[in-house]
């Protein structure tokens, strides 16, 4: 199972549907490809957060990748670490033990 939320432009106008102090996972996607899966838990800061950072490549991971996001997906979740791991499996299952671009 994926995340079940629709994909959203990753713009700060978007960023706002999430409601504030949200917690979970989300999702960036390139125009067609998921690239990435992130956990946002109380102690790192709510989803919210974790977009503008990606947005203004503040985040290790994104500042390394060479792919930037188009779209985003996000689920609140009371574990995010535990479910980040379940996608993260699922999605090595369908892609010969790869992981996201920008999870490598």
């Amino acid at each position: 199972m994926t995340i079940a939320s629709d994909r959203l432009p990753f713009q700060e106008e978007c960023f706002m549907l999430v409601p504030p102090d949200t917690y979970g996972i989300y999702g960036l996607w390139s125009s067609a490809e998921l690239i990435y899966y992130g956990a946002a838990t109380p102690v790192d800061g709510n989803i919210r957060d974790w977009l503008r950072a990606h947005k203004k490549e503040e985040d290790r991971a994104i500042k390394r990748c060479p792919y930037h996001p188009a779209y985003f997906q996000w689920e609140p979740n009371p574990d995010p670490n535990k479910r980040r791991k379940e996608l993260l499996a699922i999605y090595r299952e369908s892609h010969n033990g790869e992981l996201p671009l920008c999870n490598r």
